[in-house]
């Protein structure tokens, strides 16, 4: 497993929602490919959520998951582009990996909100690094031209105070006109070239990524299955790289990181 927490100080006061762990679980074994446009919510079997979709081959940029390009999503793209226009700040923009996430979190029935348990391993499972935040509810509509509104604030507000703001959105028809709806916001405070979820024995990959905005200097700690620490130097900057090494044992390898705002 590896963590890269990436921590946002102000001079005096730490903000604690743009505090961003990054856990990137790496095992042994293939992967399969990604069906990224089949409708499939996830399901609870033995008391774990268990997603239907086949899990990502990667971390980081995945081509192969895409958000819908029709229902709510054809209203809702250009009404966040035109909201962040007028208020002049960031785009939040539609992210593929959220997407899936979210089209898997349809199957959550239970009343209270998924917790970061469960979270972290969606958020794992499709290749995202960071925890999304996270709204399942319903709408009083089943027009999709109707859908827009009631999510453009939340995510527009998310928008106006992120580095690089991405939202993933799924819909489903719960009865007569009452739609489930889940909403999922990230603040991609870095850009992560890559990673393979999976290595095999006695392998390695790099891992290379780069903060942005005002995000500096990053460090990184690892704690390999031994459980001893290493700490790699990275130059000043935004820029950091670490090699991911798969031991002939199982176990875990964990990295912090940490960077600050400039």
């Amino acid at each position: 497993m590896l963590r890269f927490a990436i921590e946002r100080l102000s001079s005096r006061v730490v903000w604690a929602a743009s505090i961003t762990a990054v856990v990137l679980t790496i095992a042994a074994g293939g992967c399969a490919s990604i069906e990224a446009s089949r409708h499939a919510p996830g399901t609870v079997k033995n008391g774990s959520f268990v997603p239907a979709r086949p899990a990502a081959a990667q971390y980081g940029v995945d081509a192969t998951q895409t958000c819908p390009s029709g229902g709510a999503m054809s209203y809702l793209v250009p009404d966040v582009e035109d909201a962040a226009k007028k208020s002049r700040t960031a785009t939040a923009k539609p992210d593929g990996r959220l997407c899936s996430a979210a089209d898997t979190l349809l199957g959550w029935e239970d009343k209270e909100q998924p917790g970061e348990t469960v979270l972290r391993f969606v958020a794992s499972y499709f290749g995202l690094p960071t925890i999304p935040r996270v709204t399942i509810t319903t709408l009083a509509t089943e027009d999709p031209k109707n859908m827009s509104a009631p999510l453009l604030e939340p995510i527009s507000s998310f928008a106006s105070t992120a580095v690089q703001p991405r939202y993933g959105v799924a819909t489903q028809r719960a009865h007569k006109d009452v739609t489930k709806v889940v909403l999922l916001l990230l603040d991609q405070t870095m850009d992560l070239d890559p990673v393979p979820r999976r290595l095999e024995a006695n392998s390695q990959a790099p891992l290379n990524g780069r903060l942005v905005g005002s995000y500096v200097n990053p460090k990184i700690i690892i704690s390999n299955p031994a459980g001893q620490l290493e700490t790699p130097s990275v130059p000043p900057g935004q820029a950091f790289h670490a090699e991911l090494r798969c031991a002939d044992h199982p176990g875990r390898v964990n990295r912090h990181g940490v960077g600050r705002v400039a």
